[in-house]
């Protein structure tokens, strides 16, 4: 209820450790003092937790580890408010497949940007029919729906845009040194934090709807994440130790995918691209193999073109472009 989004957002402006009177809280929503006390039990029975004291009023206490609605609309609301409109992120118990359920609200006339994210996912997809690991565990499974109703070409990028954004977002939000991994994964040493998954639906080479998805290991555990995954996964809790305020970070990620989704369609964006991507390309210099159904090609990673092609330079000294398929490190013979 974007209502109570409101008066959390007071709480939130105020920070944890200042008390807001009640009568504070009701001369500035414009409601009764019960009416307020009324809210407050409603949200305590949501989950949250607020710190009552005579003559002083309620403070906020920790933010829960697991999503919440109402919270979660109360810092769009702070730190977001043009970009989306918090009444168009949708918070899920749990769906098939959150980029499905965009699809289908998209399909039935909703208004674009929109976001769904699910606390699970039954169905959660990865690139080329994969599955993705999506238990109820604190990550984030998200995805966003636009409908950009431009030629396919001004938006081939997207994906690798929305990767660098993510990328630099989560650095400063983590001081982790996330990378991109070429074409779709983003990576912390060598181990993978995030997939992404884009998919649109074009007619006359038009692009009606387009579909950004992301699986970000957040507060799950690594040594509980499913063994046997072609790139060891990680998570921001295992790397920091610490559990990570998944609202600050939801905002966070919201802004860096819809900051990719402007950058790709700007001017002499192809030149940007490669040049931003260069800062945070996880297979930069190194001898990786490719993969594109039974072709395999080796080589030394050099970047991508300004198309987000990939750049490899094989053995002989010859320059290839690789425009899809899986990449894998290569190990060095001598090691």
């Amino acid at each position: 209820m974007i209502k109570n989004a409101y008066i959390l957002q007071s709480f939130l402006k105020a920070g944890k450790e200042e008390y807001i009177s009640g009568e504070t809280l009701a001369k500035e929503h414009k409601i009764s003092r019960v009416a307020i006390n009324g809210r407050i039990r409603k949200l305590e029975e949501t989950g949250l937790h607020f710190e009552a004291a005579p003559r002083r009023g309620y403070r906020l206490q920790e933010d829960p580890a697991e999503l919440h609605t109402d919270l979660l609309q109360a810092h769009l609301l702070i730190k977001q408010p043009k970009a989306i409109n918090p009444a168009s992120v949708h918070l899920l118990d749990a769906v098939d497949s959150t980029n499905l359920e965009v699809e289908r609200r998209l399909g039935s006339g909703a208004d674009a940007p929109l976001a769904v994210i699910a606390k699970s996912q039954t169905q959660g997809r990865g690139r080329m029919g994969r599955t993705w690991h999506s238990e109820h565990s604190g990550n984030l499974y998200l995805s966003v729906g636009f409908r950009p109703q431009v030629p396919g070409a001004d938006l081939s990028s997207f994906s690798l845009w929305a990767g660098i954004r993510l990328a630099q977002a989560l650095r400063q939000f983590s001081n982790l040194p996330v990378q991109v991994k070429w074409p779709n994964d983003l990576v912390v040493n060598g181990r993978k934090l995030a997939g992404i998954l884009c998919e649109a639906k074009l007619e006359l080479d038009c692009v009606q709807t387009l579909v950004f998805g992301l699986g970000l290991n957040v507060n799950q555990k690594a040594n509980t994440l499913p063994e046997g995954l072609r790139t060891p996964a990680t998570s921001l809790y295992s790397l920091r130790g610490k559990p990570i305020p998944i609202h600050e970070l939801t905002v966070e990620v919201l802004k860096a995918v819809i900051d990719g989704f402007h950058a790709c369609q700007k001017s002499a964006s192809g030149e940007k691209l490669q040049q931003e991507f260069n800062s945070v390309d996880a297979l930069l210099n190194r001898p990786v193999t490719t993969e594109n159904g039974p072709v395999e090609t080796e080589g030394t990673a050099c970047g991508i073109d300004k198309n987000g092609n990939l750049q490899l330079e094989t053995s002989e000294g010859k320059k290839i472009l690789i425009h899809a398929g899986d990449v894998s490190l290569r190990k060095s013979p001598h090691l």
